[in-house]
């Protein structure tokens, strides 16, 4: 299983550093897309991103083969207990 953020700010990544270092994000990949070529918050979607944001933060989850198989807008607590079943189905996926 792997955790990967992406960040649309468009102030760089230095900015996108230290606001990582301030959630202490520490070790995790942070991939940019000023532009919105792979997230979108454009209704219409005109670049055809393949990720929609419906709020922020968002979580998608996503199979190894690729496959969107659900998504959950607003915060998360992944290592909470309840959260651990769905995890576990996702690594058999």
């Amino acid at each position: 299983m792997e955790v990967v953020t992406v960040a649309l700010d468009r102030r760089g990544r230095d900015t996108v550093s230290r606001y990582a270092e301030q959630l202490k994000l520490n070790g995790l990949p942070i991939y940019l897309d000023p532009n919105g070529y792979v997230a979108s918050l454009d209704r219409d979607n005109l670049r055809n991103a393949p990720f929609l944001l419906y709020g922020m933060p968002i979580t998608y989850l996503i199979t190894r083969s690729g496959r969107i198989v659900g998504y959950m807008p607003g915060a998360a607590d992944w290592l909470a207990a309840d959260a651990q079943p769905l995890l576990e189905y996702l690594r058999n996926a």
